[in-house]
């Protein structure tokens, strides 16, 4: 009869914290099985996996860094594309591209002076770089919350007495947030914010293992597990794309994904996202 392991035990096996665990599990990455509603893990599926998961990156793979998109991800993986991804946020993401460390990053900054999105961060970080920005998604974002708080939260000025749920310095969710927090007149020292989290999932996830009460996260996370949801405001969603890499191979296959019935399929499935604009050219330095 197989072993199985627990959600904690493979966390711990793995080094890691539950709730990566759970984001596994979302994105159907690891081996499990769901029994009477528990998780379990084959012991010996799981084992298999890490070993096959920890080989290195070959040589000159490309690699796109930048914020966390759930539908990206997703199509990275239905479209087989062979190509790296490192999230860890907007400004960091954008950062790899101009210093060559990376092929593209995603990004969604907010620039306050005129309302716009990614042009100002990306003509003052790569003016001296060939890249190009293209569009890939509008996404709607607010308030994800617990149903506990969202019983008494109406608007962004009511989240002071909860936990919330806080983004890595630079990421473009919580340079978004900081500026709407202005706005609403709101100091960062009247939150009760958590740890940093480095995706939008373990933002989310964060409420479902009681560490947060509420997120600044999108629409489509809200709604895949249940939560309640504010909407607040609309963002675009940009990959800026070193021009060499536009030509590869990897990223043509994932463009050509993009064209495909599967895709409008998938994409479908992700509410709060507006795909209609994908692939325009919104800035060509």
């Amino acid at each position: 009869m197989s072993e199985y392991l627990t959600t904690k035990e493979v966390a711990e096996l793995m080094r890691v914290k539950q709730r990566k665990i759970y984001d596994l599990v979302a994105r159907a990455d690891i081996p499990f099985t769901k029994t009477t509603g528990k998780l379990l893990f084959p012991k010996d599926a799981v084992l298999a996996w890490i070993n096959k998961d920890s080989a290195s990156v070959k040589s000159g793979q490309l690699t796109i860094s930048g914020s966390h998109d759930p539908l990206l991800e997703a199509v990275l993986r239905h479209s087989q594309a062979e190509i790296a991804t490192i999230w860890n946020g907007s400004s960091a993401g954008l950062e790899l591209v101009s210093s060559g460390r990376a092929s593209a990053a995603v990004l969604h900054i907010f620039s306050p002076d005129d309302h716009s999105w990614n042009l100002r961060a990306v003509e003052t970080t790569c003016s001296e770089q060939d890249v190009v920005l293209l569009h890939w998604a509008k996404r709607t974002r607010g308030l994800v919350m617990t149903k506990a708080s969202a019983d008494k939260v109406t608007s962004l000025a009511d989240i002071q007495p909860f936990r919330v749920s806080r983004r890595q310095p630079g990421a473009g969710a919580q340079i978004l947030f900081d500026c709407l927090l202005e706005e609403a007149g709101l100091a960062h020292t009247s939150l009760h914010q958590t740890e940093a989290f480095h995706t939008e999932l373990e933002a989310v996830l964060a409420l479902l293992e009681g560490q947060a009460d509420i997120a600044f996260g999108l629409q489509h996370l809200a709604s895949r597990y249940n939560l309640a949801f504010l909407p607040l405001i609309t963002e675009s969603v940009d990959i800026v794309v070193d021009r060499r890499m536009v030509f590869e191979p990897a990223f043509q296959a994932l463009l050509a994904f993009c064209r495909t019935a599967e895709f409008s399929e998938l994409a479908a499935r992700f509410g709060g996202y507006d795909i209609s604009q994908l692939g325009t050219v919104r800035l060509n330095i």
